[in-house]
C-alpha cells in the first residue's frame, strides 16, 4: 500500500445547492482534515456529508447540517474518514463566499 499526504480538493460553491468536494477514488482510502472558512463578515450556515453513493445527500448522511459559521471565521472538521465508493458533499448558505478545503492522507 502506497500512501501521500498532501490537499485532496477545494471548493467554493457559486451557487447555494449541495455540491460534490470529493469523491474517494478505486482502491482508495481517506483520513482527512476538511478545512470551511467563512470569508463573509456575517454568519453563515454550513453543511457537510458523507454519502455512500453519488448524488444528492440522505438524511443519515450529514456529518454537520445548517452549522452556522461566524463570520471571517475557519472551522477544522477531523477526522474524516472515506474509502473508495463513498462522497463528501458539501452546502453553503450563500454563494462565492465559502471555502471547502479537504487535505489529509491518501491510502492506494
Amino acid at each position: 500500500m502506497a500512501s501521500s499526504y498532501g490537499r485532496l480538493a477545494a471548493l467554493r460553491p457559486a451557487n447555494t445547492n449541495e455540491a460534490e468536494l470529493y469523491a474517494i477514488p478505486a482502491s482508495t482510502e481517506i483520513v482527512g482534515v476538511l478545512e470551511i472558512c467563512n470569508q463573509d463578515t456575517v454568519a453563515r450556515d454550513i453543511s457537510i456529508a458523507l454519502t455512500d453513493g453519488a448524488g444528492a445527500a440522505a438524511g443519515e448522511d450529514w456529518i454537520l447540517y445548517e452549522f452556522e459559521l461566524a463570520g471571517n471565521a475557519t472551522l477544522t472538521q477531523s477526522p474524516i474518514t472515506a474509502k473508495n465508493g463513498e462522497y463528501i458533499r458539501v452546502q453553503a448558505s450563500v454563494a462565492d463566499k465559502i471555502s471547502f478545503v479537504l487535505h489529509g492522507l491518501k491510502i492506494t
